[in-house]
């Protein structure tokens, strides 16, 4: 304690805050916290907003053997990492135009889907999958044309039987993968069913080599026919498919009857399972 000048002491002590002049420490916590607050504005306005829609545009026309096409789907691929995923899509108009906006930066593929099953899907430009389709690099602010001429499809039909008894198969799923490219399938909208005489159909293809996958289901082994070629304006015939039935699966063991003893009759009866019954 300041024995010799115990009156400025005291008057420090119990001197008032004055407001124009804050303590020292109160300024310095004042000061970092807006640093702090400056350096979170700056980080986020350096980070874009994943939601945020680009100024980049893709347009064109469709056409088919000269004629506009109205009602064509248009899928946006974007390339990630080296994969593809759709993003959005577009519609041509009656005159067979589209426009789609607000597109970032970045490579795109496109798909066109046409109305009805006359013309193939097929992608930009003139191609059968979407590995073989050309990219479109797109800049901000952009604007790129992208016209594309659809070709008449192709049709890949048979039919599918069992392959003991030989008769048609009903409601199996039926699907053409592109042999260059898996990932591509057709039909667009889910896989093609056998009707009750066991025939199926498979339109609106580019001209391309497909693989056609039969899906068996509970009563029969999958089935594949490899290396077929679908060409525009024709129908590929009797791609037929004989489906092994799967083999039976025990449920309940066959139960028996009576006493087991000398001179006793012991009946036993059948069991149940799945798949083909025994013949």
């Amino acid at each position: 304690m300041n024995h010799r000048y115990p009156h400025m002491l005291r008057s420090e002590l119990h001197r008032p805050a004055d407001a124009s002049h804050p303590p020292r420490r109160r300024r310095r916590a004042a000061g970092a916290w807006t640093a702090l607050l400056l350096l979170l504005a700056l980080m986020a306005a350096a980070v874009p907003s994943a939601s945020a829609a680009g100024t980049a545009v893709i347009k064109g026309a469709v056409t088919a053997e000269g004629v506009a096409v109205a009602s064509v789907t248009v899928n946006v691929f974007l390339e990630a990492s080296g994969t593809y995923s759709q993003v959005t899509s577009g519609t041509t108009d009656a005159e067979g135009k589209y426009g789609v906006t607000g597109l970032s930066a970045g490579a795109y593929k496109l798909e066109f889907v046409p109305p009805g099953t006359a013309l193939a899907f097929q992608f930009h430009t003139k191609k059968a999958s979407l590995a073989e389709a050309n990219p479109i690099a797109l800049a901000e602010g952009a604007t790129e044309t992208a016209d594309e001429a659809l070709a008449q499809a192709g049709v890949i039909s048979g039919v599918v039987t069992d392959a003991v008894t030989h008769e048609p198969v009903a409601g199996v799923s039926v699907t053409a993968a592109n042999a260059a490219d898996p990932t591509t399938t057709a039909p667009l909208a889910g896989p093609a069913k056998t009707d009750l005489e066991g025939k199926y159909e498979i339109s609106s293809l580019p001209a391309a080599t497909y693989n056609v996958h039969f899906e068996g289901g509970a009563a029969h082994l999958d089935g594949e026919v490899a290396g077929v070629g679908a060409t525009a304006g024709t129908t590929r015939e009797k791609i037929d498919a004989a489906l092994t039935p799967a083999a039976p699966r025990n449920t309940a063991a066959p139960p028996v009857g009576g006493t087991a003893a000398l001179g006793q009759t012991v009946a036993c009866l059948t069991g149940a399972w799945t798949g083909r019954q025994p013949i």
